[in-house]
């Protein structure tokens, strides 16, 4: 019995020196949290107006940027598309220029006069 009674005296310094630093830290964040706040508020201050003035010039040239990325991005998907219907298309042309040149109307020109 008297195992257990000194093992809850124990457990008891234990959570008592437990306790006794979570204040300590706690005094001690309160202490440079009220030291640094000034100094917290200035960078937040200053880099604040510098972040929008940096924005305010940065900001439209990243649009343009990400504009042209856009287009360039839709023109790749555009020939990307249109590429494998290349074959096919020369085979037209072949043709149309086999239909033209059996006809004999090859020296008429465009107009067919």
């Amino acid at each position: 019995m008297s195992g257990v009674v000194a093992l809850g005296v124990i457990a008891f310094a234990i959570f008592c020196m437990l306790g006794t630093l979570a204040l300590v830290g706690f005094v001690l964040k309160i202490l440079f949290w009220a030291l640094l706040f000034p100094i917290r508020l200035a960078m937040k201050l200053v880099f604040g107006i510098l972040g929008v003035g940096l924005a305010a010039i940065v900001g439209p040239i990243l649009l343009l940027v990400a504009v042209v990325a856009v287009l360039a991005a839709l023109a790749a998907a555009f020939v990307a598309l249109v590429l494998p219907l290349l074959p096919v298309l020369l085979l037209l042309v072949l043709g149309w220029a086999s239909y033209r040149g059996s006809t004999g109307s090859s020296a008429r020109g465009f107009a067919g006069s």
